[in-house]
């Protein structure tokens, strides 16, 4: 209980200091997302595909075996996807990712 109350004290005190600034202060400006066919988007999705099987394959195997290919999914996020996105935010586009068309990644019902 105690955690999600700092949590909302958290929250207040952001939404208190925001309050101070105009809009434009903190948040982008923003197109909606690029065209399908622009260059760092299908960059972004590239490189997303890629993470994406990273990931299955390091939690597929499971345990320590797995390490390499979650790690390296980490570094990805950090570094190559992070930078591919800022690219399309500094263009002032909102980044997006396509639905894929993998079964092995498509969406699930949520628990009932």
């Amino acid at each position: 209980m105690a955690e999600g109350e700092d949590h909302f004290e958290t929250f207040l005190s952001i939404q208190e200091w925001l309050k101070r600034h105009a809009d434009s202060d903190y948040l982008r400006s923003t197109r909606g997302p690029p065209p399908s066919d622009d260059a760092d988007h299908r960059k972004l999705q590239s490189l997303y595909a890629a993470l994406l099987n990273e990931l299955h394959r390091g939690y597929s195997v499971g345990g320590t075996e797995g390490t390499r290919d979650i790690n390296a999914a980490r570094a990805d996020m950090l570094g190559p996807i992070d930078a591919a996105a800022q690219a399309i935010a500094q263009r002032g586009f909102i980044v997006s990712f396509d639905r894929l068309t993998d079964p092995r990644f498509s969406p699930v019902d949520p628990p009932a």
